[in-house]
């Protein structure tokens, strides 16, 4: 198999490269403990993703063919020998004992999930340890694979970025409506007494360990800048399913709206995009369903005059959609985000961006994490962390420095209690 073409049916392109990798290490006779290429040249070789390779390998890991030893690369496991016992044979190896955590995030295609992982790596190389790094794709299955692997390989500790976990308010209040089975998981690793800690999102029926950004202000924020440059008719986009992060996005906006007297209009409200893996860069052709949506929407007798997309992606539709019905932006339509990269820097019209803290965020789970792992501490920390605003052409108003979060719990009234603080149970 050497390209995408020669694709089997019936079988996943990841699982015909790593039967195609097994029948060359056999085929060479690649002796055991063999370097074999790298991510990147395989990526060449077979003529697709990197994630593709990835999962390709990480199967060839779990089948007992091949180990893996960061830095150096990735090796031929012993004919006939699992996984587990290579691991062990490598564990008793005369060698440093560097203590370990694992890291799993679902997106690696934008700045934000970048800074995340230099914020988790510079925290733990601070404090003596090593970082395992894992990719799960947005994947419950991979996710849950990579949890499972880490309690295996013995690591000290978990920080956990969630893929996508859809909830829903019911009786004022989040509960999941899809992925029981990774509360049943998290729930495990409780009972194995597993330190980890929730990044960037949380699940409302795990009490545990969680650092997010204070969502519900920056739905908030962004809406009261809107209404402070005058507009009224201010509309909101968000995707499906809905995460804890884009529920308090949306409920910051419409608390906003009540707060100064306006009502929701639900002609105003688009929630129905959807969202695979996010590649924000600007070379790539967004759904074009998704842009039909905004399209309609933006074409509507009586459309917003202002509008919050929810995150970079939706923006990006926003600016292709109204790009191609003639619509300018801020002249005839006032745009702010929230997000978390800073791809609304260069953009046609430079965005007006709430932006989260990744590094931050990074930094204060790891911090959690290592306290738990050396027992300072055995409560419960969950961290709302301040968000900043950043206007840009986007909305109409003239450019300024960042906003950071003092001043804008300076113009904000008190939200609510959780807003910049750590809540410890």
């Amino acid at each position: 198999m050497s390209s995408e073409k020669e694709r089997k049916p019936g079988v996943s392109l990841h699982q015909q490269i790593a039967q195609s990798i097994q029948q060359d290490i056999v085929q060479q006779g690649l002796a055991p403990h063999t370097r074999i290429s790298s991510e990147a040249e395989f990526t060449r070789q077979y003529g697709v993703s990197h994630n593709t390779i990835n999962k390709a390998l990480e199967l060839l890991v779990h089948q007992g063919v091949l180990y893996r030893r960061r830095p150096q690369g990735t090796f031929v496991a012993a004919q006939g020998e699992p996984v587990q016992a290579v691991q062990a044979k490598r564990g008793s190896e005369p060698q440093k004992s560097v203590p370990r955590i694992g890291l799993i995030i679902p997106y690696m295609a934008d700045s934000f999930s970048n800074t995340i992982v230099l914020g988790v790596e510079m925290e733990a190389r601070t404090a003596g340890f090593r970082l395992d790094f894992a990719y799960s794709e947005n994947d419950w299955a991979m996710e849950r694979y990579h949890l499972k692997q880490f309690l295996q390989d013995g690591v000290a500790g978990i920080v956990l970025f969630p893929g996508d976990h859809p909830i829903a308010i019911q009786n004022g209040r989040f509960v999941s409506t899809e992925h029981k089975e990774r509360i049943e998981m998290l729930h495990e690793l409780q009972q194995q007494q597993m330190p980890f800690v929730l990044l960037d999102r949380y699940i409302p029926e795990v009490v545990c360990n969680h650092v997010v950004s204070d969502d519900f202000t920056a739905g908030y924020a962004a809406t009261q800048h809107l209404i402070s440059q005058g507009h009224q008719r201010i509309g909101y986009i968000s995707i499906i399913p809905e995460m804890t992060s884009s529920a308090n996005r949306y409920l910051g906006y419409l608390r906003c709206l009540a707060d100064n007297g306006l009502s929701s209009d639900q002609n105003l409200i688009l929630q129905t995009l959807h969202q695979e893996l996010p590649d924000l860069s600007l070379s790539r052709t967004l759904d074009p369903v998704d842009r039909a949506r905004v399209v309609e929407y933006l074409q509507q007798e009586q459309r917003p005059d202002a509008l919050l997309a929810m995150n970079d992606y939706v923006a990006l539709q926003v600016l292709q959609a109204a790009q191609e019905i003639n619509l300018r932006i801020p002249q005839a339509l006032a745009l702010v985000c929230c997000g978390g990269v800073d791809i609304g820097e260069f953009t046609r019209v430079p965005l007006t961006s709430i932006l989260q803290p990744g590094a931050e965020l990074g930094r204060q789970s790891t911090r959690i994490l290592l306290n738990l792992i050396t027992q300072r501490t055995s409560k419960v920390h969950q961290v709302v962390l301040p968000v900043n605003l950043i206007i840009r052409q986007s909305c109409g108003a003239n450019e300024r420095p960042i906003i950071n979060e003092r001043a804008i719990a300076r113009a904000l009234p008190a939200l609510h209690e959780d807003s910049g603080q750590t809540r410890v149970l």
